[in-house]
């Protein structure tokens, strides 16, 4: 009888605690009979066919339950199968499951693979189980639990497992694969705990062996909790055939991937077809009508915080704000030409300038970043900044500010509808679709593999979390991103997330139809940025933005670098804004987008 903790507490009040005691020692789990057919398929696969009889004194509130003997604290023996290991090799696959007769439904239970339990009779978390006997009949699968010894395959059984069941009375017979020469077949059987715990007396029943033309039988009587009969087979190799990498995991595994690799690198081909060479050549001056964000969000397909640096640049470059740096941070006041000529901005630098400085919009609070230098802006307000018309006069960004992605959503909102479908076009239904394919190939493996919900969830869950995280690196790493080893340490953070995910995963199928989905889902990633294309139009501004950019690096970075010697006065250059944006390698630009960049991530 399995007591509660309310239970023992109304026992100890009637006073009847030591009869409690005594129930409590009992076994929680009680069997009348165990009888097992073990069947050796010639694929080296194990055909188990059981049927308890579990009588009306175990407790209903727990249903009924077949412990399958494959966990790692059932095989754990010095002489025999791997001994103690993490992961054993060993795979289950439930074909069927009735009560007296009839089919129900099942639960495959495991925790950390020390102990595997199939459950019948939950619902809803309740268990409904008529009172009185019942036979319990499985039948499963195993894969993985012969192996060679010598010249000799081998097989090692723990009935029972290593579980704290009381069996009446337990016997399994042994069917080899046919032509197994019964004069070579060697066989030894022992009963009780694992290791020294649970001996078995000398009042015992004995174990009962009998040797077969076609295997062998064993029996048992009163095995006690934790206790379980033992069975090791040996036999000349040759007689089942173990199979071979492509028979045991068959070509989809390896081939999904492949496939799906060609299918873009096919769709990359197709979409870029009439795509010119344009030869680059120096552009002395930038694009017409495209602001400096503008240019970057064509040759990288988003905004981030570089594309912010770019445009507050721009706009102190224009005379619209004042910025002055100090450390990580930089500080940033406005003048009157910020209200009186903001319709000569572009889109996304008037939104910029607009927020701000606009105490409403959770923007203007002077100093809340981390590491902010600027923890007093009194001093670098002027009288041409005070305050007035709800709007504040100075606002300062240190590293990791939260508020930078305010501004750049802001951006991203003016930048996209007028820039996308004109120069450059995503394909992202192709990418959509290869993800839809990746997640039924998931799916379809662990259902093919005769697993449920446990491994269907870590199935959703690593597609999910790695599928979302892989479209985002592949977009920031393919995009120059400017701290690398930042991305590469947040990349090995989620990627062991995922090895978690993947590995228990790989414990209840196997490691190459989890690899294969991992690299599908890898694969999704990578593309979804190799598939933006741009139009004619955009081909031939981004060979302009590409000749602007010689230009820069050429001519105009000796005066960039020179003059951002100085931290704390950004150069007054119209060429500066365009260098931050296009990656243009100059001191003071590259300080402020790292320090912006650091903050968020493209949008």
């Amino acid at each position: 009888m399995n007591f509660s903790a309310s239970r023992l507490a109304i026992l100890s009040v009637l006073g009847v605690v030591s009869a409690a005691a005594t129930a409590a020692q009992q076994p929680v789990w009680h069997v009348s009979s165990l009888k097992a057919t073990i069947v050796v398929n010639p694929d080296s696969s194990l055909l188990v066919d059981e049927t308890l009889i579990i009588p009306e004194s175990s407790d209903p509130n727990f249903g009924l339950r077949c412990h399958i003997p494959i966990g790692d604290n059932d095989r754990w023996d010095r002489n025999y199968g791997p001994g103690y290991t993490d992961d054993n090799g060993l795979r289950v696959k439930v074909e069927t499951v009735t009560v007296d007769g009839q089919v129900v439904a099942f639960h495959l239970d495991h925790y950390r693979h020390s102990s595997y339990q199939l459950i019948v009779g939950k619902e809803n978390r309740r268990y409904t189980v008529a009172p009185g006997e019942h036979e319990l009949h499985v039948i499963y699968r195993i894969t993985g639990a012969i192996r060679s010894v010598d010249k000799n395959d081998e097989l090692y059984w723990n009935v029972a497992g290593h579980t704290p069941m009381a069996y009446d009375s337990l016997s399994v017979r042994v069917y080899l694969p046919s032509g197994v020469p019964g004069e070579w077949l060697q066989i030894s059987a022992y009963a009780g705990g694992r290791g020294v715990s649970q001996p078995r007396t000398k009042a015992d029943p004995p174990i009962e062996t009998t040797k077969l033309s076609d295997g062998a039988e064993f029996s048992i009587a009163d095995l006690h909790s934790l206790q379980s009969l033992a069975i090791v087979m040996r036999w000349p190799q040759g007689y089942i055939h173990r199979p071979t990498f492509r028979e045991q995991y068959g070509s989809p595994y390896y081939l999904a991937p492949l496939l799906l690799l060609m299918i873009y690198i096919s769709a990359r081909m197709y979409l870029r077809r009439n795509m010119e060479e344009y030869s680059t050549a120096p552009q002395y001056e930038p694009p017409a009508g495209l602001s400096p964000a503008a240019l970057r969000y064509i040759m990288r397909g988003g905004v981030d915080g570089t594309s912010l640096a770019s445009s507050l640049a721009s706009l102190a470059v224009r005379g619209y704000v004042e910025v002055q740096a100090k450390g990580a941070s930089y500080a940033f006041w406005r003048t009157q030409k910020c209200d009186t000529d903001p319709g000569k901005l572009p889109a996304e630098e008037a939104a910029i300038a607009q927020l701000l400085f606009d105490a409403s919009a959770n923007v203007a609070d002077p100093a809340c970043g981390t590491r902010n230098d600027f923890q007093d802006l009194t001093e670098l307000t002027l009288e041409t900044s005070s305050s007035y018309n709800g709007r504040t006069g100075a606002v300062s960004f240190g590293p990791n500010d939260p508020r930078i992605n305010v501004l750049v959503g802001a951006m991203y909102a003016r930048l996209k509808p007028q820039l996308e479908g004109k120069y450059f076009t995503w394909n992202a239904w192709i990418v959509l679709l290869g993800m839809l394919a990746t997640l039924i190939f998931g799916v379809a493996v662990v259902l093919s593999a005769g697993q449920e919900m446990g491994s269907l969830f870590l199935a959703f869950w690593s597609f999910g979390f790695f599928q979302t995280f892989s479209a985002i690196m592949g977009l920031a790493l393919l995009g120059r991103q400017r701290k690398p080893v930042a991305a590469v340490l947040v990349s090995l953070a989620f990627v062991g997330a995922t090895f978690l995910a993947a590995r228990e995963l790989a414990r209840d199928i196997s490691w190459v139809p989890v690899g294969s989905y991992i690299a599908m889902i890898v694969l999704n990633g990578i593309f979804l940025p190799l598939l933006r294309t741009p139009t004619t139009e955009g081909q031939k501004l981004l060979s302009q933005i590409r000749g602007y950019k010689m230009f820069l690096e050429e001519t105009e970075l000796g005066p960039l670098t020179e003059l951002g010697k100085t931290p704390d006065a950004m150069p007054k250059l119209t060429s500066l804004p365009y260098a931050i944006a296009l990656d243009v390698k100059e001191p003071w630009g590259d300080a402020m987008a790292t320090s912006f960049a650091a903050a968020t991530t493209c949008v």
